[in-house]
């Protein structure tokens, strides 16, 4: 495991330890570099390749893409991608977004972890950075990551259209952090900021356009919305926001005090909201779904039982069997032998 180091100017120092080689590959942008480098990711040829492009645009911005292909015998597994601590020149605010794949980041500064991927997306506001991300092998990610800073932020919306959507997004304070359910619409204009076709300036003229693009038709969507928002129905605006990343969630399934402090309830209101809402408490929703998912890849895959288990978020196969078998009244493997 080797250090790297991350010049940017938004970033006073950084140092990243790679966690998927003992190998170096450092990025660097120094005075006079045209803004743009790409790296490829130091990984074994039995786990998969890889790369990272980064892009230094104007108004201190800058977009990171991670580009990530597992082999198949890594179905299942989870990656420790890179560790990765430094200094903000300010209040910043990271978003990633996950076109493809699904991602779970131990952020330090907030104390908690987060899962993203398709349809959610990750917002981060901190005046440092602190976090390594591990990466779920199971299929190919596309990882986009967009930083700015408060001021650039206040510059670009004023001060009350910037307050609003750090609201609307739950992350008004330092250091805080918030899944969200971006619009489709919307994140297309972070999956199509790194352009493949286009080299020199006009790249990076294309990546601050949907840079901007991106921050416009994001703001907008959370100033009408939180317009359109009385106090009363707050609760259950984010009740049917957690319903939507519950059903996209795969893997560990973050414990009840880490879903009420990421939606800024207390644990036992948060799960009443969701009752009331889904007649169902918030886990036994996701126990409900995942071993409906369960007898589903039983009949239509052959992924193994052990494998299985762990996509489903049970710590042991011995555990994902009687829950079966509690549900459907007979194990998952005399289901997988029925002709």
């Amino acid at each position: 495991m080797r250090r790297m180091a991350l010049m940017k100017s938004a970033i006073t120092t950084a140092t990243v330890n790679w966690l998927t080689s003992t190998d170096s590959a450092p990025i660097i942008l120094e005075d006079g570099h045209d803004g743009y480098s790409r790296t490829q990711i130091p990984m074994s040829p039995e786990v998969g390749s890889g790369s990272i492009e980064l892009i230094s645009l104007a108004l201190g911005m800058h977009i990171v893409r991670g580009s990530h292909h597992f082999e198949p015998n890594m179905i299942g597994q989870i990656v420790p991608f890179f560790d990765v601590t430094g200094e903000l020149s300010e209040p910043t605010l990271i978003i990633s977004a996950a076109r493809t794949g699904r991602v779970i980041l131990k952020e330090r500064c907030v104390g908690t972890d987060f899962i993203f991927g398709q349809g959610l997306s990750l917002f981060e506001h901190v005046d440092r950075i602190d976090y390594v991300p591990m990466l779920d092998a199971s299929c190919d990610i596309e990882v986009t990551m967009l930083k700015f800073g408060d001021s650039m932020l206040a510059r670009l919306l004023g001060e009350s259209t910037a307050q609003t959507m750090l609201k609307g997004l739950y992350i008004e304070g330092v250091p805080t952090a918030a899944v969200y359910a971006v619009p489709p619409h919307i994140s297309a204009f972070l999956y199509e900021s790194v352009p493949v076709h286009l080299t020199g300036m006009m790249r990076k003229l294309h990546a601050q356009a949907k840079a901007l693009e991106y921050i416009c038709a994001l703001a907008n969507h959370l100033t009408i919305e939180e317009a359109s928002i009385q106090p009363d129905s707050l609760k259950r605006k984010l009740v049917i926001q957690l319903h939507e990343e519950l059903y996209s969630l795969q893997g560990k399934v973050p414990t009840l005090d880490e879903l009420a402090l990421q939606y800024g309830m207390s644990a036992r209101v948060l799960n009443a909201e969701f009752r009331k809402e889904y007649g169902v408490s918030i886990f036994g929703y996701i126990s409900e779904l995942r071993l409906n998912e369960a007898h589903e890849a039983l009949l239509q895959t052959t992924v193994p039982m052990k494998i299985l288990s762990l996509n489903m978020g049970y710590s042991h196969v011995n555990h994902f069997i009687s829950a079966f078998g509690k549900k459907f009244g007979y194990s998952p493997g005399s289901l997988r032998k029925r002709p």
